[in-house]
């Protein structure tokens, strides 16, 4: 983030809370740089390859992170079922 900051002045950081980013709370561990943004996955996701998982503990886990360092989501909604 340092090195974004310092070479591109002014672009809006956002980092990702997916399931690319690790497993369970170490996905939500960059949070505390603060970055603009952060992606947060409101449900699972189902890949030819493999899940990412997002259990309801995780996302209101990652949402309460987001807000305890006032980084704004961005809600990723893959499915009807993650905006009911």
């Amino acid at each position: 983030m340092e090195g974004l900051e310092k070479h591109c002045p002014g672009m809006i950081i956002q980092f990702s809370t997916g399931g690319r980013s690790g497993v369970g709370k170490t996905r939500g561990g960059m949070l505390s740089l603060k970055p603009d943004m952060a992606s947060l996955s409101v449900g699972s996701n189902n890949f030819p390859t493999r899940v990412y998982e997002n259990s309801p503990d995780l996302v209101g886990w990652l949402a309460s992170e987001t807000l305890t360092y006032q980084v704004k989501p961005e809600i990723e909604a893959f499915d009807l079922i993650h905006i009911i």
